[in-house]
Parts: C-alpha cells; sequence; structure tokens
C-alpha cells in the first residue's frame, strides 16, 4: 500500500479527530498520535462518546492514546502546538499497526 500524503496543519490550531471501530475482527483498536519518529505521546482532550459531548468538568488534556472497542466512537480535541512532524497511528491486536497517518505542524 502507497504511504498516505502527510497532513499539513498550523501549530496551535484546534482539530477535532473522530476515532471510530466499525470492525468486525477487531475488538481493540487502539488510535495515538506520536511525536516525530520516537514514541512520545502528544496530548489531546477526550471531548465527546459515542456521539454524546462530555460535560466540560469531565475533558480533561491527556496523552493521545485510545483503545476504541467494537461499535464506539470518541472524539477528541487535538492541539498541536509545537512545528513539527507527528504521526496518527491506528493498531490492532498486539500492537500490529494497521495504518500511520504523518502529520506535518507548521507555524
Amino acid at each position: 500500500m502507497p504511504p498516505w500524503r502527510a497532513s499539513h496543519k498550523s501549530a496551535g490550531a484546534e482539530h477535532r479527530l473522530r476515532l471510530i471501530n466499525i470492525t468486525l475482527a477487531n475488538p481493540g483498536l487502539r488510535y495515538a498520535v506520536y511525536r516525530g519518529d520516537g514514541e512520545e505521546l502528544a496530548q489531546w482532550t477526550h471531548i465527546a462518546t459515542d456521539g454524546w459531548d462530555l460535560p466540560p468538568q469531565m475533558q480533561a488534556r491527556t496523552e493521545a492514546f485510545q483503545r476504541v472497542r467494537m461499535g464506539e466512537t470518541y472524539d477528541m480535541r487535538v492541539r498541536l502546538d509545537e512545528p513539527g512532524t507527528y504521526r496518527l497511528v491506528l493498531s490492532a491486536g498486539r500492537a500490529t499497526v494497521i495504518s500511520t497517518q504523518p502529520i506535518v505542524v507548521t507555524r
């Protein structure tokens, strides 16, 4: 499969990601956003589950890692403040990488 074209974002801009698992064979997909080529996780804020917005007091900025079971959706607010390269990684099973989406953050 050819690599994905990098997504370009501006530093400090907020984006909403909807994480979905509509598979039949992967009960525990894992989504993560990493900085650069390493294993350092970026940060995001969980803002909705299964289409329902969370109350503000439940929205907390955490490491950008979320397990999504079959039939679930999670909405995350992402603001990447530091310019550089990030990766949105989707994996399943025993950390088998299904897809990687490069994200280039510029000033």
